[in-house]
């Protein structure tokens, strides 16, 4: 299981705490929203990878490379893996490896291309404003200097992963098709990550992928 919620860390992303006015008379300071992408400065490259392998062996990608394994095990895909310790090794490491690459592929297009891993929570409190928010940051990322570009990285490791992600896996599930099939399961878990973030007040503490 790749994308999605990987890893939980202390959020660098809330809004600094208002300083007291100089005197009775001045107005007090007025913070930005929480979360908004242009009150925040991009990560910088070292920043960028430590976010990353978060995601990749943080305790939560880790639980959920192993409820994917089990889910592919009790549906016993690929069939060619089998069942036992043996077949449940071999769907724990291919999604760890597919996580892994999405991860790291993502990291090298971030650099390169300026764009911030991050999920912003949205300014819009309604219902409807927050889902819009979290389906226009499934496709869309902040770039590094402000601004909103299409999320080349994200979508490109998505697609990357599951491509890759042929290399290892069994005959019958190696075609074009199936990792194609496989980059549209991460991008799915990914929007899932976002939802998790924006609608699951504990959740909200954090900054996860």
């Amino acid at each position: 299981m790749s994308g999605g919620i990987y890893a939980l860390q202390s959020d660098s992303q809330t809004a600094p705490q208002p300083t007291p006015p100089s005197s009775p008379d001045a107005p007090a300071p007025q913070n930005p929203a929480p979360f908004d992408r242009s009150s925040l400065s991009g990560y910088n490259t070292r920043e960028k990878f430590i976010y990353d392998t978060k995601n990749v062996f943080g305790p939560v990608p880790l639980i959920l490379n192993a409820i994917g394994a089990g889910i592919g095990q009790s549906l016993n895909s690929p069939s060619q893996w089998g069942q036992g310790a043996e077949g449940y090794a071999d769907r724990f490491a291919s999604s760890f490896g597919t996580n892994m690459a999405h991860q790291y592929i993502g990291f090298g297009l971030e650099s390169v291309l300026h764009e911030d891993p991050r999920y912003m929570l949205s300014k819009d409190h309604s219902a409807k404003g927050r889902l819009k928010s979290v389906l226009r940051q499934s496709f869309t990322a902040r770039k590094d200097a402000g601004g909103d570009t299409f999320a080349y990285a994200r979508i490109g490791s998505a697609f990357g992963a599951g491509l890759l992600s042929n290399t290892w896996q069994p005959r019958g599930s190696r075609g074009i098709g199936d990792g194609f099939i496989r980059g549209t399961e991460i991008l799915a878990i990914d929007i899932g990550s976002n939802l998790a973030q924006e609608f699951i007040p504990f959740i909200r503490r954090f900054q996860i992928r």
